[in-house]
């Protein structure tokens, strides 16, 4: 028998072009709960919306530290399956340029039930936004704006180099 330990955590930046295969996902997490006992799933899909504050969003850019966020992801899946005792989590965040509709984010979590799967995306969500060393910009028929991670925004002010 395969030791599933690594796999149950996985974490990864990508390219909108290239999101994770969320089928091959769904089959893992299937054999998990077939295989371990790990019936409690919880999916979060951030999806890059359109309109915001009435203003059409022409694209959202999302600049990324990818050794920090690597780490940063590590760090947090290590925190919350020790916190929660959970057995499997993944972290995805995409980084480059983004359209409305693309996928933005996935996380999962699956453990023995459903309350720790539930409060372990729930807090991974936060984390994930606060302290990762990911920002956002996002083009609008307004204007060009900073994205914080508790959703407000601070327009971009042009200026020459």
């Amino acid at each position: 028998m395969t030791d599933l330990n690594e796999e149950c955590v996985e974490y990864r930046l990508y390219q909108s072009k290239d999101p994770p295969d969320l089928g091959r996902i769904l089959v893992e997490l299937s054999r998990n709960a077939a295989e371990r006992g790990l019936g409690g799933v919880v999916i979060y899909i951030g999806i890059v919306k359109n309109p915001v504050e009435g203003h059409k969003v022409e694209e959202l850019y999302y600049e990324v530290y990818e050794e920090y966020t690597l780490r940063r992801f590590r760090e947090i899946t290590d925190y919350l399956k020790k916190k929660y005792s959970i057995e499997c989590i993944k972290i995805f965040h995409v980084k480059g340029e983004t359209k409305p509709g693309d996928i933005a984010t996935i996380i999962i979590a699956q453990s023995v039930g459903r309350r720790k799967a539930f409060e372990t995306v729930a807090e991974a969500i936060e984390l994930v936004k606060h302290a990762t060393g990911i920002w956002k910009m996002e083009k609008r028929d307004d204007g060009v704006f900073w994205v914080l991670g508790d959703g407000e925004r601070i327009k971009r002010e042009e200026r020459e180099i």
